[in-house]
């Protein structure tokens, strides 16, 4: 009996390309940090320098996600940090995604046979798991209403390419494969007999009349295009104001540094204040007496304020505070500016706090921001906030008549 199934299991993940013609899914995805991590750092081998980028993730990350597919055709909505979403359309020949921190959307050629969807990838990858686990067990039972085969195995070591990216680590993957279809409802990876990650469907239809306009390429004029001619005529992107400073001033310094914190092993500083008639640029040092991990990532590399985060899983929060109580707040784990979405205008008189430039090493990071407008005269509020080291929201004053006064020396070039 075990055999047949054994068999069936086989045949099921080999043709499922073939058992289904449209697919809509919606489903989440769970993982446990510290055991993630543990599982990584078993995968690679001793001695080797890796990155830890991003480890720990933030909290507020949005765990679901939503497919629809009628190959070649398919559209994937799926969650990620800062109850963020992304969205990806595809035709087989084009992808559109969003970007980032932005409304817009990029249009690509297809290059993967099979392209990213989000973690419902994890379970459409049925026929390379015949070649990447050592099967174990197979048992039926219910899930969503459906008969499904559950296998359980070993991920194999000695497999020519890796099997969904997060198989790092783990010695037991668990996952239903559909007694009909062939598609994977579910998928788990283990480490010492206890779950780490787990994608699964929460709900399942096939064969359905999917609505043709959700695979529709939007016909809007902020579709940017790029590496592949769309066709029609080309569109223009729409023209942004620049946030920073400008270029064709040359600011005005103010002298001096400012203490916004100071504990044993670290301090946080103000300094390099410049003024422009529309702003200013304002410094922000943060020193840390760690011991260096010497041979590692960050000590080969400088560090970055967002997306790779100048300290890996530690978000330090700044903020300014005008004296009429106007304020404005970003973090290392954002993608940079407090201020309104690109394109979108910022409302009249809002503070806007954006960085835009840094480096560091592993016991030091310089950030540079821009802020604007001009500050009313009185006291400027700097706030630092880093929980992870165990500071408290605080506040430090500047003299804003400084910058004000600064910003009518600067020297307007063209």
């Amino acid at each position: 009996m075990a055999d047949d199934l054994a068999a069936a299991v086989l045949k099921l993940l080999h043709d499922s390309d073939r058992r289904w013609r449209t697919l809509r899914a919606e489903g989440d995805q769970w993982a446990d940090p510290e055991r993630s991590r543990e599982a990584f750092f078993r995968s690679v081998p001793a001695g080797s320098v890796v990155s830890s980028r991003g480890t720990p993730g933030p909290a507020d990350h949005d765990p679901t996600w939503k497919l629809w597919m009628a190959p070649p055709r398919f559209r994937a909505d799926f969650g990620g940090p800062h109850q963020s979403r992304t969205l990806i359309i595809g035709d087989g020949r084009r992808v559109a995604f969003s970007r980032p921190a932005s409304d817009l959307l990029g249009v690509t050629e297809q290059r993967d046979q099979k392209p990213h969807v989000g973690p419902a990838s994890e379970l459409l990858e049925s026929a390379s798991l015949l070649s990447l686990v050592h099967f174990d067990f197979v048992g039926r039972r219910g899930f969503l209403g459906r008969e499904v085969l559950a296998v359980r195995g070993r991920p194999r070591r000695d497999a020519e390419r890796r099997g969904p990216r997060l198989f790092f680590g783990a010695d037991e993957v668990e996952f239903g494969v559909d007694a009909e279809r062939g598609v994977l409802l579910w998928m788990e990876h283990r480490l010492d007999g206890h779950p780490y990650r787990r994608v699964a469907m929460t709900s399942v239809g096939f064969d359905e009349d999917l609505d043709p306009a959700l695979f529709e390429f939007p016909d809007d004029p902020e579709v940017a295009q790029s590496s592949l001619p769309v066709p029609g005529a080309a569109r223009r992107p729409t023209p942004h104001r620049q946030q920073g400073p400008p270029d064709g001033v040359l600011g005005e310094p103010v002298a001096g540094y400012t203490v916004v914190a100071r504990t044993d092993t670290m301090v946080v500083a103000a300094d390099r204040i410049v003024a422009y008639p529309t702003g200013f640029e304002l410094g922000i040092t943060v020193r840390i007496n760690d011991r260096p991990a010497h041979a590692s990532f960050d000590d080969r590399r400088q560090r970055a304020w967002s997306g790779v985060s100048a300290f890996p899983g530690e978000s330090v929060r700044v903020s300014v505070v005008f004296a009429d109580g106007r304020r404005a707040v970003v973090d290392n784990f954002t993608s940079g500016r407090s201020g309104p979405p690109s394109g979108n205008a910022a409302p009249a008189g809002a503070v806007q706090l954006i960085p835009i430039h840094g480096h560091g090493s592993q016991n030091r990071f310089d950030q540079r921001f821009w802020i604007e407008p001009l500050p009313p005269r009185g006291p400027l509020g700097v706030v630092v906030e880093w929980e992870r080291r165990g500071l408290a929201e605080t506040r430090a004053d500047l003299d804003a008549g400084a910058i004000v006064e600064a910003a009518a020396k600067a020297e307007t070039l063209w």
